[in-house]
């Protein structure tokens, strides 16, 4: 459910120290990362409130100013919210931007298609080089999910804030090497700590955790829907339920800001579930909003696979 006081927190929050520029970001977990760049210095605003769908997000006008007040814009990128690309161009035609799918060194996943996963774990990889071809719509946009993604991408909103910013260029690239060194250990913690289940197969309700899952060998089997706000047809769900034959799945997990209706077919089945929550809803806009996302979807993958 959506809060007030923390939407109050995230959109109204404003930089501490007039020279540092006003940056707007799309996502939570964009949120998280930029605030550690920034530090003491000030804090971004979020456009996309706490809970709503990146992709069908209806702007208000509250969010709308932020936009036309910003100097600068670092987002996913269309793929993960298409209507922003127009909204940018309309209301922050004068902002800088920066696109994180687009940063090099990115490391993308395509989209799985189907219901059943099989065939699929080696699915091809891109490296972003900022050329606007990884927004197709072959791209899966959950990239933040990688830690190591985040890493890159923390290097780089020092750097294009160091360019709005240039007097504090140093505390930026500061905050973000001490931000990417802790990621790193980071990324060892949640490795061990879910090397016990990295053989649980589960269900997810869309694709939206495949970077999660690459990082850490784990192995989701299919999809129930083919977006998040897709309901799933008849023959989508028997294609998932034969690959389920075998009675082989730990856990079904689904996302707290979509319907669980659409898995009901599925529920059927007997299978523990769990919300796993790629966004961070739940969490308070802290420092460390983006390690504490990390460990939260690690804590909720670990109980429901550890059930079987």
């Amino acid at each position: 459910m959506f809060r007030p006081a923390l939407a109050a927190l995230f959109l109204f929050a404003t930089p501490l120290q007039a020279e540092v520029p006003r940056i707007a970001v799309d996502i939570a977990p964009v949120y998280g990362l930029v605030e550690q760049v920034l530090g003491d210095l000030g804090r971004p605003d979020l456009v996309i409130r706490p809970g709503a769908l990146p992709h069908d997000f209806a702007l208000r006008p509250s969010q709308a100013a932020v936009l036309e007040q910003a100097d600068l814009v670092i987002w996913v990128g269309p793929g993960l919210t298409p209507w922003l690309e127009d909204s940018l161009e309309t209301l922050a035609g004068d902002a800088d931007q920066l696109r994180l799918l687009e940063v090099e060194g990115t490391r993308l996943l395509e989209m799985r298609e189907g219901a059943n996963f099989a065939g699929h774990e080696d699915a091809a990889e891109h490296e972003g080089e900022g050329e606007g071809e990884p927004d197709s719509g072959s791209i899966n946009p959950h990239a933040w999910l990688d830690p190591e993604n985040a890493r890159i991408w923390l290097l780089a909103i020092a750097d294009a804030l160091a360019d709005a910013d240039p007097r504090n260029a140093r505390t930026y690239l500061d905050n973000a090497e001490a931000a990417a060194n802790d990621l790193g250990a980071l990324v060892a913690e949640v490795d061990a700590q879910l090397a016990p289940v990295r053989d649980a197969r589960f269900v997810v309700l869309h694709d939206a955790y495949h970077y999660f899952e690459d990082r850490f060998g784990l192995q989701a089997i299919g999809a129930i829907a083919d977006g998040e706000a897709t309901p799933p047809g008849a023959a989508r769900i028997m294609e998932l339920l034969e690959g389920m034959a075998d009675g082989d799945v730990a856990c079904l997990f689904y996302e707290p800001q979509s319907d669980i209706n659409l898995a009901y077919a599925v529920l059927e089945t007997g299978l523990p579930t769990a919300s796993l929550d790629p966004l961070g809803m739940s969490l308070l806009p802290e420092p460390d909003f983006y390690t504490a996302l990390i460990r939260d979807m690690a804590d909720t993958a670990l109980d429901c696979l550890s059930e079987s």
